[in-house]
């Protein structure tokens, strides 16, 4: 195709699309256009506001407001419609406070028109209302004239629902928590208040729940109520429980449920679950745990405490009911029957936790040494419960040190573990709060200490451990340490260990060996083979 007729056809399109393709006329401004009313919360009428402000959820039977603050312009015959597309029609509307007395609302149905009738600029109605009919997209369509023209837009998409929404329990959006008062006030959350899950002996628990509808709305119809407990527990709507029984049902939107353990589990430990229905749909399930009365005293973490005194957290201790909850709020006292000479006294340091440890101590002779000691605690009905028998240790300050490696030989790349262990002027092993005292030095070749010994580092059960990883340079080694606190009473120590090589590895003078012996082979290879050649000729 020569360049002439390549011109032609590029015309000739150009000509044809002046005259096929249409030009689309700009539309007259709208201005402050119908919207859903700003004040329609999520919930209102039946509306979901959605993030896009422009769309809505409704379910059938929705009430949906418009609303707007515009004017209409001044010129005769000017007018402002709405027309409805989808499963919807117009039911009501609110007239503006300058609405002439000529103004109509004209079809209440799928087309709303709004005509002036006067020379006067007027306000639009407010609170132009509609009610979904079914499911589906329901569009509604401002068409504004003014003058000769006529401007439309889009102002609103709704997305109808299946099923009616409005006043039909919705379990996703109601609540039910458990709490540890009975007040009912208004729920906003599902999350039981910490702590609520476990009552005290004798206690109460509350379980607070409250009926909503898929738009939010507290239902405004009653339904039935019904509760139920397991393990025993007895329940009562909105009041204590005042009959042994473990099923309540009332009829309302909600309410407080109140759990005790009952008199059958009087002093008993107690779990339960907390079962609600609306109408026979589920709505809650909860538990509730009631602590018994103390059944046990369990100590641990003792120490050895200083000779010559009144010590306090030596030993640690929790007390517990039968199912081995941990109760708190009570103090035992010693059992005086186990004092001797050498331990006269044993202390709490307060009531026990039900989170956490709480701690006592005992008194030392000023000698070493150590008594089984228990605590014990006295119930209403004066029965006692004693703790286990542990032992109250006393012990003095640093009379002479050991120390010892775990292993005698390593291989490079291993933890190697030095404990230091010190003993009293009786031989014992030294208090708690013994340390290793001004100037302790610990060095040991072919390794590196992790950390730092220091002079306020403590013996913990007569010992203190040390860390150090293992170099690659193999040989024997010493280690040395020093305590200088104490060398009125003992001297420093020399500890003797090797890093070996490991199995991967293979030393000079083995390489070596197995060098000559195989020269050695070599040797005798060719001897015999020489022997085998002669022996030919």
């Amino acid at each position: 195709m020569n360049s002439f007729k390549k011109i032609a056809l590029v015309m000739a399109a150009a000509v044809t699309s002046t005259f096929f393709v249409a030009i689309p006329q700009a539309q007259a401004a709208v201005s402050a256009g119908y919207v859903l009313s700003d004040t329609l919360a999520s919930g209102a009428r039946g509306v979901t506001v959605l993030a896009d402000t422009t769309k809505a959820e409704a379910g059938v039977n929705a009430v949906i407001v418009l609303t707007t603050s515009d004017t209409l312009a001044s010129t005769a015959d000017d007018n402002v419609s709405l027309e409805i597309s989808g499963p919807a029609t117009f039911t009501d509307y609110t007239a503006a406070g300058s609405n002439p007395t000529g103004v109509t609302l004209t079809n209440l149905g799928k087309l709303f028109t709004f005509t002036a009738t006067t020379s006067t600029a007027v306000t639009l109605p407010t609170n132009v209302k509609l009610t979904v009919n079914g499911a589906g997209t329901v569009t509604v369509t401002q068409k504004k004239k003014v003058g000769a023209t006529v401007s439309t837009i889009d102002i609103k998409t709704i997305y109808a629902g299946t099923t009616a929404k409005t006043n039909i329990f919705s379990l996703a959006n109601s609540f039910a928590r458990v709490q540890d008062t009975s007040t009912q006030g208004t729920l906003a959350s599902s999350v039981d208040v910490t702590g609520s899950n476990t009552v005290v002996n004798a206690g109460t628990g509350y379980v607070n729940v409250l009926a909503k509808d898929a738009y939010d709305a507290t239902l405004a119809t009653s339904g039935v109520l019904q509760a139920s407990a397991t393990g025993g527990a007895i329940v009562a709507w909105d009041a204590a429980p005042t009959t042994e029984v473990s099923f309540a049902a009332k009829t309302g939107t909600g309410g407080v449920l109140y759990v005790k353990q009952g008199t059958a589990n009087a002093n008993k430990p107690v779990s339960s679950t907390i079962t609600v229905t609306l109408n026979g749909s589920p709505f809650a399930t909860k538990s509730i745990t009631f602590t018994g009365e103390a059944a046990s005293i369990v100590v641990s973490g003792e120490d050895i405490a200083q000779a010559g005194g009144a010590r306090t957290g030596t030993y640690d201790f929790v007390v517990k009911d039968a199912a081995g909850n941990q109760l708190a709020s009570i103090t035992p006292t010693a059992d005086t029957a186990k004092y001797d000479a050498q331990v006269t006294a044993v202390s709490v340091a307060g009531a026990s936790s039900a989170t956490v440890v709480q701690t006592g101590g005992w008194t030392c002779a000023a000698t070493s040494g150590s008594t089984k000691v228990r605590i014990k605690h006295t119930l209403a009905d004066l029965s006692v419960i004693y703790s286990n028998e542990f032992d109250a240790r006393c012990g003095q300050a640093v009379n002479k040190y050991t120390a010892k490696f775990d292993k005698d030989s390593y291989l490079p790349g291993e933890i190697a573990k030095l404990t230091v262990s010190a003993t009293d002027i009786s031989g014992a092993k030294v208090h708690d709060a013994a340390t290793l005292g001004t100037g302790v030095a610990i060095s040991a070749g072919g390794l590196t200490l992790v950390g730092t010994a220091t002079s306020t580092d403590t013996f913990t059960n007569g010992s203190k451990t040390y860390q150090f990883t293992v170099g690659n340079n193999t040989g024997a080694y010493n280690a040395v340490v020093d305590l200088p606190a104490y060398v009125a009473t003992d001297s420093a120590k020399v500890v003797s260990y090797k890093v070996a090589p490991s199995t991967a590895e293979v030393s000079n003078a083995e390489i070596l060996k197995s060098i000559v012996a195989l020269i050695a082979t070599i040797n005798k290879q060719i001897a015999a083979l020489q022997k085998l050649i002669l022996s030919r000729k």
